[in-house]
C-alpha cells in the first residue's frame, strides 16, 4: 500500500457516509490505497475517529485471506 503524498487529486470518498454494523462512520481521508485494499480514516459520530480497510475480492482464495485477516483484527 503507497500513502498518497501530495496528491491534487481528492479521493471521491472523502466526506461520504458508510454503515459499518450499526455504526455509521464519515470518511475523512485516506490514509493509504493498494491494488486491492484502500484504508480511510473515519470519523463517528462521538468524534472518535478510527482507520477503515475496504477490500475489493472476487475469488475464494482471496476471501479466505480477507477473512483471516479480519479474525486476527
Amino acid at each position: 500500500m503507497k500513502k498518497l503524498f501530495g496528491s491534487n487529486q481528492q479521493s471521491p470518498h472523502i466526506g461520504k457516509t458508510f454503515q459499518v454494523d450499526r455504526y455509521h462512520v464519515v470518511v475523512e481521508d485516506v490514509i493509504a490505497e493498494g491494488g486491492f485494499a484502500i484504508v480511510f480514516l473515519v470519523k463517528l459520530p462521538n468524534g472518535s475517529h478510527l482507520a477503515l480497510k475496504r477490500m475489493y475480492v472476487n475469488n475464494d482464495r482471496d476471501l479466505a485471506v480477507c477473512q483471516k485477516e479480519i479474525k486476527i483484527m
